[in-house]
């Protein structure tokens, strides 16, 4: 006989089935394995960049009126002229630099007759901002102004008269500066508000996944606790390693019912360190019905040659 049929009968299958029915495995509470999922995590410098870049206008500042400060005859305004520029610093801090271009008119004059002259110059103001983020997933910045350096100084041309109006115009950029300073404050809470990123990530994971439309088979995961490493700071980029302690349960047959979805993150845990290391561990979870339709699927009148079994005749 060169093969041997292997027919598995129907009736047989339907009879292992009754001897374990559903109702006796619903009944059974499986045991949760927890597992620990761990990822670095990577935020470009330049995307925090973009954020503000969006948010500060092209035109930062200006000042139409000769006679307010008392009567100075000084106008000024003040442009953004390329992107802002964010560098990671040592102390968990961002060095931000602000590339400016400045409109001068300054009156120079008289008992109420006044002679105009205005100018055009650049500068780069810079500022140190520390970043404190805070277990709720926001972040808090304190900016400090780091002063400002001229690319081409102001001087007002009055023919034989030339007029430097650094003094005039530091005295404006100081304000603006101290002003701006909880500007990028403001942007960077709204910004760097990680509070819903967290709530989508943690209220994807409550939906169970098909892992195998063949056998009908789903992935639940159901999150624990996070945990994050401190924030470190590189000329271009802030890396930290975020780990997930998880349940994870594998049900074969009707997609099983989700976890119940979330309105605010959890705090998660500050760490110094993580390993590195990704451990899924999962209970299967296969009702008697389910098992007998994959039996009867895989075997029911179906051949197999099995001489490689007991040899060939």
């Amino acid at each position: 006989m060169k093969s041997i049929k292997i027919l598995f009968l129907l009736a047989f299958v339907s009879i292992f089935g009754q001897n374990n029915p559903d109702n006796q495995l619903a009944a059974y509470n499986f045991p949760k394995v927890k597992s620990s999922i761990t990822m670095p995590v990577t935020i470009p410098l330049s995307e925090i960049s973009n954020m503000i870049n969006a948010s500060v206008k092209e035109l930062i500042y200006q000042d139409d009126s000769y006679t307010d400060n008392n009567n100075d005859q000084f106008k000024v305004k003040v442009w953004k002229t390329r992107p802002i520029r964010l560098v990671g610093g040592t102390n968990q801090n961002l060095l931000i630099e602000v590339p400016l271009k400045i409109w001068a008119e300054k009156g120079i004059g008289t008992l109420g007759v006044y002679s105009y002259q205005n100018t055009t110059f650049e500068t780069v103001m810079s500022f140190n901002t520390s970043l404190n983020f805070k277990n709720n997933w926001t972040i808090n910045t304190n900016t400090q102004p780091n002063g400002f350096r001229w690319v081409t100084k102001p001087m007002l041309d009055f023919g034989k008269i030339q007029i430097p109006i650094t003094s005039l115009v530091e005295k404006s950029l100081i304000e603006q500066q101290e002003k701006f300073c909880k500007t990028i404050d403001q942007q960077m809470a709204t910004q760097l508000n990680f509070q819903q990123y967290a709530i989508m990530a943690w209220n994807v994971f409550s939906q169970p996944f098909n892992i195998s439309e063949e056998y009908n088979t789903w992935l639940k995961v159901t999150p624990i606790t996070v945990n994050i490493t401190p924030l470190k700071f590189y000329a271009n980029q802030i890396n930290t390693n975020l780990g997930i302690d998880v349940y994870s349960e594998t049900f074969t047959g009707s997609k099983p019912a989700a976890s119940e979805t979330v309105k605010s993150a959890s705090n998660f845990n500050f760490i110094p360190l993580l390993g590195d290391k990704f451990l899924l561990q999962t209970t299967a979870n296969v009702p008697f019905s389910e098992a007998t339709n994959i039996a009867r699927n895989m075997f029911l009148n179906k051949e197999y040659d099995v001489r490689g079994f007991f040899g060939k005749n």
